[in-house]
């Protein structure tokens, strides 16, 4: 499954002037958090001793938006506070429809807990609804700890050192030359990931994942539904699974690599895998333009992690 859900006429509309609000906000601390609900976020290199945010708010109602900061749960935190539980935006197009739970403090997602806890909060392309989103850039020095929560949009990572934590709800996050811990969680969405040294663990409940030149101790790549591809990869431990997709993996390297639930020992390998494995437990939102979504009610079902799926159809090793 290829995501490609984000229309030009949106890009654009993220991106004029005219609606444009822009603060600057400052956390310190080695460890910060981040939420918005809605919106595209870039995580940059910073420089200096503190975590810097730039927000820029956009929209018919951006001015009604609330930007909190300060110390919750035991860090430093910034969150955008949407006052509304319907979200519309119509220029992302009439398919968009997706719910989550939100706590009174701007706060969700935490530990992919998506619909548990916190009042309902649906974001949809077409109806009545508050129109507003915020686009946020995060610069990051390095050796800093950071966790970004997003509900809908676009995530970029580029060129950080530090313990990256992202999740979303339904999203594409491409990451690009990261160091130290990186941490990726969508609900529903395509993961990128390109030239990553440290621990990786990347998950996706309904989306493809693509990565290449990972280097670290444990790498970890899981969907629920999706094609999973590795190309280049040394790690004491390597683990790659799809609930339903095919898994290709070329050039990894280390001394235990699971494809599927199955073990492979060696030390280089270059395999090929497709059908049902483990799959993923948990519920996240998902698109109503998702194929699945009818089924699922809405929101994205993994399967039981640990329970044998069906028997794979193909297994190739090169």
């Amino acid at each position: 499954m290829t995501t490609r859900w984000l229309p030009l006429v949106f890009c654009a509309a993220l991106a004029t002037p005219a609606a444009a609000q822009t603060a600057r906000y400052v956390l310190k601390g080695d460890s910060v958090a981040v939420y918005n609900l809605v919106g595209e976020l870039r995580v940059e290199p910073g420089t200096g001793s503190d975590v810097a945010v730039q927000v820029t708010r956009g929209g018919a109602d951006a001015a009604r938006l609330d930007v909190q900061s300060g110390p919750l749960r035991g860090r430093e935190t910034l969150r955008i506070i949407y006052p509304e539980d319907v979200i519309s935006l119509p220029d992302w197009g009439r398919g968009w429809n997706t719910t989550l739970r939100v706590r009174d403090d701007g706060t969700f997602g935490d530990n992919g807990n998506w619909r548990r806890e916190g009042r309902e909060v649906r974001i949809t392309g077409r109806g009545p609804g508050m129109e507003a989103y915020a686009d946020l850039r995060v610069s990051v020095p390095a050796g800093k700890g950071v966790a970004l929560h997003v509900g809908v949009g676009k995530v970029f990572v580029t060129n950080v050192d530090g313990a990256i934590q992202v999740q979303v709800a339904s999203s594409d996050v491409s990451v690009e030359r990261t160091r130290g811990t990186l941490k990726i969680d969508t609900g529903s969405g395509d993961i990128d990931v390109h030239e990553a040294s440290g621990d990786v663990s990347l998950e996706s409940g309904s989306g493809d994942i693509t990565a290449s030149g990972l280097h670290g101790g444990r790498l970890k790549l899981d969907t629920g539904s999706g094609n999973v591809t590795l190309t280049g990869a040394e790690a004491t431990g390597l683990k790659v699974n799809t609930g339903s997709g095919d898994v290709t993996v070329t050039g990894a390297k280390g001394e235990e690599l699971k494809l599927g639930g199955r073990d492979a020992q060696g030390p280089a390998h270059d395999q090929r895998r497709s059908g049902a494995g483990h799959g993923k437990r948990g519920h996240r939102p998902r698109r109503a333009d998702d194929p699945s979504a009818a089924a699922a009610g809405g929101s994205r079902q993994r399967n039981d992690r640990g329970r044998a799926g069906a028997a794979l159809d193909r297994n190739r090793v090169r």
